[in-house]
């Protein structure tokens, strides 16, 4: 009686020989994934060092979790993240920006008396902040949403004069002073700052993690950055040839 896979479920082999379940798990080890690694160890078998190929760097010899690589981007830019993170700590524990503080964005909303939209300011709470998302990239792109505010919203019924009051949400980012240390000028793109939280009311705890400027905190906010990426990425590619320039030359 032939042996039946319990992978893929043909006969002739099982789940340990299982040629089906040997290719998937190589091709999850070479893209870095810890598991597919241990579960090849433990079948004593997978591809040899030299035949595998990074993910990231697309060099043969290793994987992404031994790419050298991967490991100098982390350390220059975990650095950039610590930088970054600091200025955000003192500047939002300076302002009193944090869960619980009062803030005010501007909306368009419907009006059906004049059947077109205004503009209103909107009074929130802060309610959650991803601080675990904030690093240096938000000072190129401010717009990441990681500020999440509550408000009351009283938008009027068709019938233009009943109101009915809703809880609602807005994903929000950073005030833009947090992130640049200064205010937006009045005339820098007015979308921007219209969907911008200006606070209102402080709080005395910011309530950021304690670990929020730890290194191992820091490194990992890098790491996971390099995940779905590779070595061609932008952001990536120069912080490889900023390391590059500061590496020391040999004979000099």
């Amino acid at each position: 009686m032939q042996n039946r896979c319990g992978y893929c479920y043909q006969l002739g082999h099982n789940r340990r020989t299982c040629p089906g379940l040997q290719e998937r798990l190589e091709k999850s080890a070479n893209d870095g994934n810890h598991y597919a690694i241990s579960q090849l160890e433990r079948r004593g078998s997978g591809k040899k060092k030299e035949d595998r190929k990074c993910s990231f760097c697309e060099t043969r010899g290793h994987d992404r979790r031994t790419c050298e690589r991967i490991s100098t981007f982390i350390a220059v830019d975990s650095r950039k993240v610590l930088e970054a993170r600091t200025l955000y700590k003192a500047r939002a524990e300076e302002q009193g920006f944090g869960v619980g503080s009062l803030v005010q964005f501007e909306t368009r909303m419907y009006d059906y008396k004049t059947s077109g939209y205004n503009t209103k300011n909107i009074v929130g709470i802060v309610n959650r902040i991803s601080w675990d998302k904030a690093d240096h990239r938000l000072q190129s792109n401010s717009q990441s949403n990681i500020v999440n505010v509550v408000y009351n919203d009283f938008s009027k019924n068709s019938d233009g004069q009943s109101a009915t009051q809703k809880e609602k949400a807005i994903q929000m980012p950073l005030p833009y002073d947090i992130i640049h240390g200064e205010p937006r000028e009045d005339d820098d793109n007015y979308y921007y700052r219209s969907i911008e939280p200006k606070l209102l009311g402080p709080v005395a705890n910011s309530g950021i993690p304690k670990d929020f400027l730890s290194t191992k905190t820091v490194e990992k906010v890098s790491r996971n950055y390099t995940k779905d990426r590779d070595v061609w990425t932008y952001s990536i590619s120069d912080a490889l040839a900023e390391a590059a320039e500061k590496a020391p030359t040999v004979g000099k």
